[in-house]
């Protein structure tokens, strides 16, 4: 098999009105002989909310730092 994993991140509404971050990865596990379109695919989805929301606070972490950093003189000892 030569086909590609796909994965793709996205949200996804959850029943109780929440946004989830959902990680999938497919790729194609049997192709039509003759045509060679996907008859089969095969693949899986995660829940990586947390992981983005470790994500998104360390962005917000860097921002602020950077922040401080750039509005602060500099002094050298």
């Amino acid at each position: 098999n030569t086909d590609a994993l796909v994965e793709s991140e996205f949200r996804m509404r959850h029943s109780n009105g929440k946004y989830r971050w959902i990680l999938t990865r497919e790729c194609i596990f049997e192709k039509d002989p003759v045509t060679l379109k996907p008859i089969k695919i095969l693949g899986n989805a995660t829940d990586i909310t947390s992981r983005k929301e470790v994500e998104q606070n360390l962005i917000q972490e860097k921002n602020f730092r950077d922040k401080i950093t750039n509005t602060t003189p500099h002094v050298v000892f």
